[in-house]
């Protein structure tokens, strides 16, 4: 027969276990619908509009785990076109002290990524943001670019933009602008 002792230590492993698992589950449920900045590009794109991210917004997980991380997708770059496009990432004025990366590895933009006609890529811009602009009423500002290596003609430019609208000094127009034009952005 178990010991009591035995049997207590199990109950604990067993509820630290399942608590957990529910704490993952609400923290991926958090990042998955609110924290990743979505926006769809169709190559090549006349204007696209600013695809914007409040700190302030961050659901109570993401603010504990993560607080200086902010993630951009992509979740679509498409070949409008008839033909091949092969592409090239970069940033305009990347924001200094934010390191950059590009679907989970040190940005390279140097990459070459081919699009087929009409088909699609994904990218993942994860921004780590300095310790200094958190709390900051300035915005740090930069934009994807998207650039087509054949001929270096810019296909898309996406301006992207992370603010702390808690930290007190946002314009009235940018504090007020509703939450869901700051989830999904699409320019098509």
């Amino acid at each position: 027969m178990p010991s009591l002792s035995k049997l207590a230590t199990f109950a604990v492993a067993l509820l630290g276990a399942a608590g957990s698992a529910v704490a993952m589950s609400y923290y991926n449920a958090g990042i998955g619908t609110n924290e990743v900045i979505k926006f769809s590009v169709t190559l090549p794109a006349a204007e696209v509009p600013p695809v914007e991210v409040d700190l302030a917004a961050q659901r109570l997980p993401k603010a504990l785990l993560a607080p200086n991380t902010v993630t951009f997708r992509a979740k679509s770059l498409v070949n409008g076109t008839d033909k091949p496009l092969d592409v090239r990432l970069s940033l305009e004025g990347n924001p200094a002290g934010a390191g950059v990366q590009i679907n989970g590895n040190e940005a390279d933009f140097s990459r070459i990524t081919n699009i087929a006609a009409g088909g699609k890529a994904n990218v993942y811009l994860i921004f780590t943001v300095p310790p200094a602009a958190r709390g900051s009423a300035t915005p740090l500002e930069t934009a994807l670019l998207v650039k087509n290596v054949d001929d270096g003609s810019t296909l898309a430019r996406v301006p992207l933009r992370v603010f702390d609208s808690g930290a007190g000094g946002m314009s009235a127009s940018m504090s007020d602008m509703p939450d869901h034009m700051m989830m999904d952005h699409s320019a098509h």
